[in-house]
């Protein structure tokens, strides 16, 4: 945590820092993150879907889980291996996209 801002890396997204809505407290176990709106947070996180970039493995990952789809769940809405969704999350393929126009 450096400046007031927790970087909140269980998302699965390297670039989600949290500058409000969690509080650090003390546990038996050590310090701990409490996200005050958990469901909130994850439901804002869907907006860079309907950004016009396209999408990293992270963030497929991220999406596909909050639709509560499997890896096979959604190589099948897509029509491809499901060992291709795999690759693409774990950043070992390039995930193929159309050309944006401007």
């Amino acid at each position: 945590m450096a400046n007031g801002e927790y970087h909140y890396t269980e998302s699965g997204l390297d670039s989600v820092y949290l500058v409000n809505g969690y509080e650090i407290v003390e546990t038996p176990e050590g310090r701990s993150v409490v996200i005050q709106n958990i469901d909130g947070l994850h439901q804002a996180g869907r907006i860079f879907a309907t950004e016009k970039k396209r999408l990293n493995g992270k963030e497929v990952r991220f999406l596909r889980t909050e639709m509560l789809l499997s890896q096979s769940s959604l190589a099948r809405l897509l029509q491809l291996d499901e060992q291709t969704v795999a690759r693409w999350e774990k950043g070992r393929t390039n995930i193929p996209g159309q050309r944006m126009v401007h």
